[in-house]
């Protein structure tokens, strides 16, 4: 049995990393899954794991990635909210 731990957005330089936990009968695997950050989409895993649909709309929220066959719909922020894509990097210091 195949099981949805979380979803992790990290803001690599040049790409998303997406970063999939899962559990498969008790043993605890990642998948990792770079994303352009000129287009950045990545294919929804909400078919297969119905849960994931509350990690991608916060991925989606917070980093601007969308999710191909996935909802998306719904936001956590309001919509009158200033902040938009929050954990996004501000500035890259290549030399640190």
């Amino acid at each position: 049995m195949k099981r949805l731990i979380a979803i992790v957005c990290i803001d690599r330089i040049f790409a998303f990393e997406l970063i999939y936990y899962y559990d498969i009968n008790g043993k605890i695997i990642h998948e990792e899954k770079k994303v352009s950050k000129k287009k950045p989409a990545a294919d929804s895993v909400c078919r297969e794991f119905p849960v994931a649909d509350f990690y991608e709309r916060e991925i989606h929220e917070f980093f601007g990635i969308k999710f191909r066959n996935g909802s998306n719909e719904h936001l956590f922020l309001p919509e009158n909210d200033e902040i938009k894509k929050p954990l996004l990097k501000k500035k890259v210091n290549k030399n640190a």
